[in-house]
């Protein structure tokens, strides 16, 4: 991951303050510690930032803030194309220079195509670009929104960043807490879009783009939808395809591996297209040695049945009580799920790693969890209720009364009539 942040004027008499992006950088430097970088316009009308985490093209030919012919066009990119390469034959094909890094590509697309380029990306982005002779800034996030954006209007510019923290850091916003975003962080385990804990900073939808200028201020608008809109042969040739796409980078790649079928399918399949091994990385915890929730053994049977390197690290809880503070500083937003993926993403880079494949999403996109197996059960009675008369006015206040510990209960009539919804 890197870090970027920006300003840009939304009034011609609001001064950018350079010093407070600075101290917005700063805060960025835990997710970008191969270099750092930063960019003003020579009209004082947007000034960018970039911590670099070094995954393709490890040269300083690839560092940010990058721009185009006479800077008048200027990109932070925090992300990775996985079809960069592709994209830099078809550039070099029509006479243009060959690129080496994905964020040369994503500039170059940028300034010839426009924002409908991005539908012929593969791959993971949070960006902002800057083209001085509009005088528009663009801010997008992938359709999936896997990179965060977040942005902030207050006082005559706008403000972005890959972190609330870091925009916190700058010193200018309101710190003033969102109560709907602590309600929705009770209710769910994690803070709904695009809400965030604070009033002043908004996180950019997954799939959109900001647009900002003097001219005709901010407007969000859905990105452009990619050409490909065909369904794939099968589930798994599909996450097969994915995996492998996921592999591009110029740095050694390593694999989170417990003894679910998640992570054992994704070690799996990257033994299939690595030349080398993938070393597996295993976290483990004393605590649960030996009983039913260690994963230890399954992890190690897993490994050693596609003949991995593995590495696994045993965590005691006190050990994990005394990484709290450090925890708590790193996670951005709230998360109920945030814990064993920072320890694993510890240890990962403990080794020297930085970048490895994780099953993480697998239960939740296959319908792994146990509750869902219910869902279709769910669905049908909602939809059964629903056609009650004033059930659906009644059924919100009428669940809060019954299950007050089960806040989800209240919206089954207004959700869970669709499969998506239960």
């Amino acid at each position: 991951m890197c870090g970027i942040a920006g300003l840009v004027q939304l009034d011609r008499d609001v001064r950018l303050p350079v010093d407070e992006l600075r101290r917005t950088s700063a805060a960025l430097a835990r997710r970008g510690p191969d270099g750092e970088g930063e960019w003003i316009s020579p009209t004082g009308r947007a000034a960018l930032a970039h911590r670099r985490l070094a995954v393709i093209d490890l040269s300083k030919a690839a560092a940010q803030p990058m721009s185009g012919a006479r800077e008048q066009q200027v990109l932070v990119f925090n992300g990775e194309i996985y079809n960069f390469r592709e994209l830099s034959r078809q550039a070099e094909a029509r006479g243009e220079e060959p690129a080496t890094s994905d964020t040369a590509v994503l500039l170059g697309l940028l300034s010839r195509e426009g924002l409908r380029g991005l539908a012929r990306l593969r791959g993971m982005f949070a960006f902002g670009f800057w083209d001085e002779v509009s005088g528009e800034l663009w801010l997008a996030r992938d359709p999936c929104g896997i990179k965060p954006l977040y942005y902030s209007t207050s006082g005559g510019c706008l403000r972005f960043a890959s972190q609330v923290k870091a925009l916190e850091a700058g010193g200018g916003l309101s710190p003033a807490v969102d109560p709907a975003a602590v309600a929705g962080f009770l209710a769910w385990g994690s803070v709904p879009e695009p809400l965030t804990l604070r009033s002043a900073i908004r996180s950019l939808p997954a799939g959109h783009c900001l647009r900002a200028s003097i001219e005709r201020g901010v407007r969000i608008e859905p990105l452009p939808s990619s050409h490909d809109e065909g369904d794939p042969e099968s589930l798994g040739e599909a996450i097969d395809e994915s995996l492998r796409e996921h592999l591009v980078a110029d740095v050694p790649l390593a694999v989170f591996l417990s003894a679910g079928l998640d992570s054992a399918m994704t070690a799996a399949l990257a033994r299939r297209h690595l030349p080398e091994p993938p070393t597996a990385l295993t976290l483990t915890f004393a605590e649960s040695r030996g009983g039913p929730f260690d994963e230890e053994p399954g992890a190690r049977a897993v490994a050693r049945a596609l003949g991995l390197p593995q590495i696994v690290r045993t965590i005691t809880g006190e050990e994990v009580r005394a990484l709290l503070p450090e925890i708590l500083a790193a996670m951005d937003q709230p998360s109920i799920d945030g814990f064993n993926t920072y320890l694993v993403a510890r240890l990962a880079r403990q080794e020297g790693f930085k970048v490895a494949l994780s099953g993480l999403g697998g239960d939740e996109l296959l319908g792994g969890y146990p509750s869902f197996r219910g869902a279709e059960r769910l669905r049908r009675r909602a939809r059964r209720l629903a056609r009650l008369p004033g059930l659906t006015a009644l059924w919100p206040p009428l669940a809060r009364w019954l299950t007050p510990r089960r806040p989800k209960v209240a919206g089954v009539l207004r959700h869970g009539g669709s499969l998506a919804g239960a």
